[in-house]
């Protein structure tokens, strides 16, 4: 009966059917926000090691997602000519994005077949005259097509099947652009074009048109392109051509005299091997699998292909160095030549690998619920237990099951499987399981109608924690809940009224409780109304499917309880039609009141909603709204007059025996290059200036900082001698006249040396320096700090949350920072090693290329920016030496 998988989408696609027939690669869902996995449900079939697609790069989604360029998609039906290409032209790479997930009723009218020979005909000069980059729109060109091909896949029978003239016109444009001057360029510009033309040969179908130009990418590949992420994507789309090519007869006759590419795809691995653990590892695997695919041929082509299978299974090791690898290529030889397993030493190859990952068993107490995992103690799994319990309870008395499955399920136990890491998830949770991991974890519900049928989630451990925690579990154990106690039938019967609001919203709320910040700070902005959000699919966007499904859902279990009610007796007895007119008589009837209710609401992060129906913001009559103890908000509950966090009477917040933790050394001095912290050096101007500063006995730590001004000066510091720009033991060298660094623990009685550079001639700044009361690293903006929601993503960072890192290699993060925000400090502190923080506002910094930096010996580092522009910010941790246990956090 009910069948039901939960994808939680990190980039490219879901598969909604595990077919041969695989649709062309669609463009990531864009919101204003990416930290939230998205899911998409799906028929459980297995997804075999044939028709799993290539592993997509994580931030493909991200880079994505960032745009925030609002586009009309109805502004291009019945556009032909000229003016369809003008509006082509007209806007963002963004607004195409939208196209792919354009209505049929409208695609109809946007992507006919001459329409869409129009656009290929604009291609076919446009590449002629390729320059490197996008300042001819080709790009979205490109995207338009693309868009296109995939709309015509989902919606054959509106837009009818597209003619050869048309695909031969593609494949010109396509030609054209391989024999551009600026084909082989390696360049962030040519990486984002590249990869989208790479693309669109899969899109048209025409895979085994352009072996040797995918040949010829894998041969190109070197060091300068794995400096550019896009030139690295572009890279990772010849694995979607040649793992889909091998669909079509022109592809699998033209294979045999192209046999090169299977050299080229060995050659790629081995050559470049040393990405393992950095951010494009994943395309080694990819490259083993693909591979691995040519088994499947007889002859020659095969010998070649067993030849380079056997060197890669000697080479690298199950667990090991280059464990991912590895596991591409044996799980192809199972596949395609099990028959000669031995010769591989991959027989009995499942058992072999679940033996390797799965260490650790783990029953619940007093629950049916058994946790696998790569890496965990017993302890840390008795945590994740209770934890489940603790969900279970809450859910139960929250929704009045008394404990009753709903008819027909006899899912009454979960499995929990969690990888250590993603990279481990990615590397055998398709082989062990048969699913795409192109996502962040999946939930994998089965047929409950079936006796003896296990339910499983299957997803990888949080990073940037010191604890055990599987990500997303709460929310996917509510989905188990949910499905088992309230909603009857199969997935189809569910979605087939308008239920996501409920699925998704109502999951994030028995998860997020009262704390959610995000979604309040989403819902002040009153974007859409109640009667929208209850009429959610899953086509709607993050934003609203989780956040504004989470507001839906807590407004109405706490405003309208009896509806709650209602809407569940009728989701137990399978009546979804009652339900839909239901929610029909509702219509838009609480609009008003829900943004109202919105209002009122604060992130308590209490997780305890208490009926505060009033609008007060007082949940439980005691006078204090904002749960700090104190019912008269002066923030001090014990009238000692102190209010910083002293409850204590001796005035002392810090217990230095300092109120304010101040220490402020020399009050005076006759020398002018001397700088102390009741002198300031100020309406600095011109080239390099030097000055020195004595640590006194009370400092623990010392920070010195530049302001003002205008032009662009450097700081740099030296315990020992005068710094200069190319020895220095700390430094700060962002964009302007912002600098400052923080040394913990300095040397106390002892002189430290300034140089203020100029990289490019300042005036009017502003030196400075303090003792132990300035923001620092040890805890930035402690007092107001006000925590965001808690990402699902191992590379955002969000407010007052921090990541403990450890590794080898660089790290990138990103962070979004709102609109009037006082102070960005992004810091690092802790753990053993030596890193160094960079970070720029547009696009990923390099070791070259940052606008920030802070680069102190040791993991101590902070930049620090005043009034921070709204928006993306990205972060590179770049090591000087191997990093553990090193704390990354922002606060603002």
């Amino acid at each position: 009966m009910k069948k039901l998988s939960l994808c939680i989408a990190l980039a490219s696609y879901c598969l909604n059917s595990y077919a041969i027939d695989l649709p062309p690669t669609s463009i990531p869902q864009h919101n204003s926000d990416v930290g939230m996995h998205n899911h998409s449900h799906s028929p459980v079939e297995k997804v075999t090691p044939d028709i799993r697609p290539p592993i997509a790069d994580d931030k493909k989604l991200m880079v994505e997602a960032m745009a925030t360029t609002k586009c009309d998609t109805q502004s291009f039906v019945n556009l032909t000519g000229r003016a369809l290409v003008n509006k082509v032209f007209s806007v963002e790479p963004t607004c195409i994005y939208d196209l792919f997930g354009m209505p049929a009723s409208s695609a109809r009218h946007v992507f006919k077949d001459q329409q869409m020979q129009t656009v290929a005909d604009s291609l076919i000069s446009l590449a002629e005259d390729y320059n490197g980059n996008n300042n001819d729109k080709i790009l979205q060109i490109v995207l338009f097509l693309r868009a296109g091909y995939y709309q015509q896949w989902g919606n054959q029978d509106q837009i009818g099947d597209y003619s050869p003239a048309l695909k031969q016109k593609v494949k010109t444009a396509i030609s054209n652009f391989t024999k551009s001057n600026h084909f082989d360029d390696v360049s962030r510009e040519h990486g984002e074009v590249l990869r989208e033309v790479i693309t669109l040969i899969d899109s048209a179908e025409v895979n085994g048109q352009f072996i040797p130009t995918l040949t010829r990418l894998l041969t190109n590949f070197g060091s300068k392109h794995k400096e550019q992420w896009h030139m690295a994507a572009a890279l990772n789309s010849v694995f979607t051509v040649l793992f889909r090519g091998h669909n079509f007869e022109d592809f699998k006759t033209n294979i045999q005299s192209n046999p090169a590419i299977i050299n080229s795809l060995y050659q790629f691995i081995t050559n470049n091997d040393d990405m393992l653990g950095g951010d494009y590892a994943y395309l080694l695997p990819n490259a083993a699998r693909e591979l691995g695919r040519f088994l499947q041929y007889d002859g020659k082509l095969k010998e070649q292909a067993k030849e380079s299978v056997l060197s890669l299974l000697q080479r690298y090791q199950l667990g090991g160095k280059g464990g991912a690898i590895w596991m591409g290529a044996a799980e192809m030889a199972d596949y395609y030549d099990n028959g000669n397993c031995s010769e591989y030493g991959v027989c009995n190859l499942r058992s072999r690998v679940e033996e390797q990952v799965f260490k650790q068993y783990h029953e619940c107490a007093k629950q049916n619920i058994v946790i696998r995992a790569q890496q965990a103690t017993t302890k840390q799994m008795e945590k994740s237990c209770n934890e489940l319990s603790e969900q279970s309870t809450y859910f139960h008395d929250q929704f009045k099951t008394n404990y009753q499955p709903v008819k027909d399920d006899n899912n009454d136990s979960l499995e929990v499987v969690a990888f250590h890491t993603r990279e481990d998830y990615q590397t055998y949770a398709g082989f062990l399981f048969n699913i795409s991991t192109d996502n962040g974890g999946m939930y994998l519900e089965g047929d409950p109608s079936q006796k003896g049928n296990q339910a499983r989630f299957i997803a990888y451990e949080e990073v940037g924690t010191n604890n055990f925690e599987v990500w997303n579990l709460h929310h996917e154990f509510n989905h188990y809940l949910d499905g088992r106690f309230n909603m009857y039938g199969d997935f189809n019967d569910a979605i087939s009224a308008r239920t996501v609001w409920w699925i998704e919203g109502m999951a994030e709320y028995m998860d997020k409780r009262n704390s959610n910040a995000h979604a309040i700070e989403l819902g002040k902005a009153k974007t859409y109304r109640l009667s929208e959000i209850l009429s959610n699919d899953y086509n709607s966007g993050t934003d609203r499917i989780y956040y504004w499904g989470y507001l839906a859902s807590r407004f109405m279990f706490v405003k309208h309880s009896a509806d709650i009610v209602q809407v569940l007796n009728y989701f137990r007895n399978g009546d979804y039609s009652a339900y839909t007119e239901h929610m029909g008589g509702i219509g838009s009837r609480y609009d008003e009141e829900f943004f109202s209710w919105i209002d009122t609401l604060e992130d308590n992060g209490d997780g305890d909603d208490n009926g505060d129906d009033n609008g007060d913001g007082d949940d439980n009559g005691d006078g204090d709204d904002n749960g700090d103890g104190d019912d008269n908000g002066d923030g001090d509950d014990n009238g000692d007059g102190d209010d910083n966090g002293d409850d204590n009477g001796d005035g002392d917040d810090n217990g230095d025996g300092d109120d304010n933790g101040t220490c402020v050394g020399k009050q005076s001095t006759d020398r002018d290059d001397e700088l102390i912290s009741a002198q300031p050096k100020v309406n600095l101007s011109g080239g390099a200036q030097y000055y020195f500063v004595q640590v006194p006995d009370c400092a623990n730590k010392l920070t010195l900082s530049v302001t003002g001004g205008t032009g662009d000066a450097d700081l740099y510091v030296n315990n020992e001698g005068w710094p200069t720009q190319d020895a220095y033991d700390y430094n700060s060298a962002g964009k302007g006249n912002e600098e400052q660094i923080v040394i913990q623990s300095p040397e106390k009685n002892d002189y430290y040396h300034i140089l203020l550079s100029a990289k490019s001639v300042f005036s009017g700044a502003k030196l400075s320096v303090s003792f132990n009361d300035a923001v620092t690293t040890s805890d930035p903006g402690q007092d107001n700090c006000h925590k965001q929601r808690q990402s699902d993503r191992d590379d955002e960072l969000t407010n007052c949350s921090p990541k403990q890192l450890s590794s080898a290699y660089s790290q990138y993060f990103y962070i979004y920072v709102p609109a009037d925000t006082a102070k960005l400090t992004v810091y690092t502190q802790g753990g053993s090693g030596n890193v160094d923080l960079y970070m720029t506002k547009e696009g990923w910094p390099t070791t070259e290329s940052f606008e920030q930096s802070s680069t102190q010996a040791g993991n101590t580092e902070q930049i620090v920016i005043n009034n921070p522009a709204s928006g993306y910010y990205h972060l590179l941790i770049e090591p000087k030496a191997p990093y553990e246990d090193v704390k990354l956090e922002a606060r603002f």
